[in-house]
């Protein structure tokens, strides 16, 4: 996906977050189901901690750039507790917000949490309906993205990003209709995205806030 925004520093978070996701994803050939969706998951975690609130400290001047309403990161830029800790540990500073919206995303009884944090929850319970979607396909994507980073590591980057390229190729041929590699996946998860994108923005809209 390739998402284009009228503010470039949204942009720029948006492509930061998806070049977390390719950077630091691992693949493990023969992983089982239950420790593929808890690595997709560690993955989202880590990646959203980083796009949408380690940024802010890493780059002080971003956050009035970026939104000119309150975003989910206000609650620890404000926090001066959290401000000493990153500006005296912040490997653990980093850890801090990553449990923080960890035990959002799966811990924090419904009843405490603002509408922004159960959109978080419901977020998390949509990744795992998406894993669900890939469960008779991953494997085959796992095997395939290991030895393409494996080869890639070893040198030869040209030969690696080739095969990827006629490995997609190869899938996308299978659809007749409109060329779309993993057809089958992307239309059972596509249900599920906007679905949960049309109540997500009708309830920020009944709230009075802008869903971001």
């Amino acid at each position: 996906m390739n998402r284009a925004y009228d503010n470039p520093a949204i942009e720029d978070l948006y492509r930061l977050h998806e070049m977390f996701h390719a950077a630091f994803m691992p693949y493990f050939p023969g992983i089982g189901f239950d420790a593929f969706h808890r690595k997709m998951e560690d993955n989202e975690l880590k990646a959203s901690v980083c796009s949408e609130i380690r940024v802010y400290f890493e780059l002080p001047h971003l956050r009035e750039q970026a939104f000119p309403h309150p975003i989910y990161a206000d609650r620890f830029l404000t926090d001066s507790s959290m401000q000493t800790l990153w500006a005296k540990n912040k490997p653990v500073a980093i850890e801090t917000l990553q449990e923080a919206r960890r035990d959002v995303m799966f811990s924090k009884p419904e009843h405490e949490m603002d509408l922004t944090e159960r959109w978080i929850r419901r977020f998390a319970l949509q990744n795992r309906q998406w894993s669900t979607c890939w469960y008779d396909r991953y494997p085959e994507i796992e095997s395939h993205m290991f030895a393409f980073q494996i080869r890639a590591l070893q040198g030869d980057r040209s030969g690696a990003i080739a095969h990827h390229a006629d490995w997609i190729e190869a899938q996308a041929g299978q659809d007749a209709d409109d060329h779309i590699p993993y057809r089958q996946e992307a239309a059972l998860f596509a249900n599920i995205y906007w679905s949960n994108r049309r109540r997500y923005e009708a309830e920020f809209a009944k709230a009075g806030k802008p869903a971001s």
